[in-house]
Parts: structure tokens; sequence; C-alpha cells
């Protein structure tokens, strides 16, 4: 972190051991070690254990980062050609050390079981920071379901009295128009602020790439957020800048490094009043 009062957080889907999984490995190695983040937060973390595929603890020690994961959706995958018993869950790295606290279970629906939010506090300057990664259901009519899950998360985020800032993030497959995202801004009691609006110097960026037709590798949906929930009437940070990640295809292989873009929200300490 080049600045000692900002916070640098991504959040990237990084599509399971979909597509060329070793070639999009190394692009997201690459990709985030070349913008340097204080915290990640991914969703789909492939790992099977007769393998050696292990996207969370490979970023973690390539980026020589603090990582946390959280198993999630088991189930038998096609990997290199061969079936194995596999995971997709989800995982929080940083710079700066961590304490998990552990994941909730979400309401599911019998197509899109075991979905899951990850509780963990990061260490950062001055008091820690709550995390809370997840990945809603992606059935797409389940707008009911969606926002059963995210009511779940808030009521455990309200009974957290040990942080100050809450960041909660993810892949929520929903559109910023979308009755779990309208209902999650629109609390009364609880502020959740849109990084990627806050940040923003024109509109938010889309993050879901297209993966066949005459879009195809274009980003037209915006799903993965990054919201920023202070616990406290004084804001402790305030959002500098936000945009879209990982973005670019690969020029030797066209191949981006996932199916989604990554969220970057840049934070900046709000000084004390006098």
């Amino acid at each position: 972190m080049p600045n000692n009062n900002q916070l640098s957080i991504i959040t990237l889907n990084t599509w399971k051991c979909d597509g060329e999984y070793r070639v999009r490995l190394r692009l997201m190695t690459e990709g985030l070690a070349a913008i340097k983040p204080d915290i990640i937060l991914l969703q789909e973390c492939f790992t099977a254990p007769k393998s050696d595929a292990n996207t969370a603890q490979h970023l973690a020690e390539t980026l020589e980062m603090n990582g946390f994961f959280q198993p999630a959706r088991e189930k038998q995958r096609v990997f290199e050609d061969k079936e194995v018993n596999s995971h997709s869950g989800l995982a929080v790295l940083s710079r700066f050390s961590l304490d998990p606290i552990g994941a909730i279970q979400l309401p599911s629906d019998p197509e899109d079981g075991q979905r899951v939010a990850q509780f963990v506090s990061v260490k950062t300057p001055g008091q820690p920071v709550l995390v809370v990664n997840t990945h809603l259901s992606y059935l797409p009519e389940a707008h009911d379901l969606r926002t059963k899950e995210m009511q779940r998360i808030v009521t455990r985020i309200r009974e957290d009295r040990d942080h100050d800032t809450v960041i909660l993030g993810g892949d929520l497959n929903a559109t910023p128009d979308s009755p779990v995202i309208r209902w999650l801004t629109g609390l009364r009691n609880l502020t959740a602020i849109d990084l990627a609006e806050a940040g923003a110097k024109n509109q938010a960026g889309a993050t879901k790439l297209e993966k066949s037709g005459d879009n195809k590798g274009k980003a037209l949906k915006r799903i993965d957020y990054l919201f920023m929930i202070p616990r406290k009437r004084t804001q402790r940070f305030e959002a500098v800048s936000s945009d879209v990640v990982l973005d670019k295809p690969d020029p030797l292989t066209g191949l981006f490094p996932s199916d989604h873009l990554g969220v970057r929200a840049v934070l900046q300490t709000v000084p004390a009043a006098a």
C-alpha cells in the first residue's frame, strides 16, 4: 500500500476450474501482483483434494498474502479431462493479519445449495475491519431467495460488536436495480455504501463477461460489488476511487483471467475531528 492512509480492496469471482484454468490462474496472479491490493475477496475458488489445484492457496502464496479459505459447494467437476471431487469456495486474502470468525449457511434452493457467507476480521492499522465475503444464488428468477440470503447476512453483521467498519462484497448475481440491492441500500438503520458508485469518476463499470454471441468478451452487467457499512456516525473511511480490473485479455492467448472482471475500491482514512 503506497499510501498508509489508503486501503485498496478487490473482489473477484475466479470462475472455478472452467476455461483454461492453469493459464487463467497465471493471468490472475500476474494481474493481482501488478495491482498490489491490501485485501482481496475471492469467490468460486476451486480446490480438488486429489489434484494440486488450489486457487486460493496459490494466490495467497504467490502474492505473499495471508489467506483464509472457506469451503463451499462440494461436487464432482470435470478438471483436466477427469471427474474430481472439488469445492468452489470463498477466500479472503490480505497483506495484514487475519482472524477468521467463521461462516454462516444461507437460505438455499435444492437446485443451488451450499451458499455461505464468510466473516473475517482483517487487522488493518488502527482498528480491525470486518470483511464479509459471499456469493449469492445464481438462479435467474430467485430474487426473493437472494434477498433472504442478504437478510441473513445483515442479521449477522448487526450482531457484531467488535468492528466500526464492515466491507461486504462478492458476486451477488444481481444488477443494481434488482430487489436484493434495492433492499440493502434502502435500509434506514444501516448504511450500505456502494463503493463502485461512490468512487467512480463516471458510471460504475459492468463486471460479467459475455461468453458467446456478438458481445463475446464484453462486460454488459454489473453483478459484483463492494459495499462499505460504517457502524458509527463518524465514518472511518471514504471512497476516493473505484474501477474494474483484470479487464483486458492476455495478448498472447486472448484469454481473460476470469469470466468476471474484478472490482477495486480505494478507501481513504477520514481525519478525526479536532
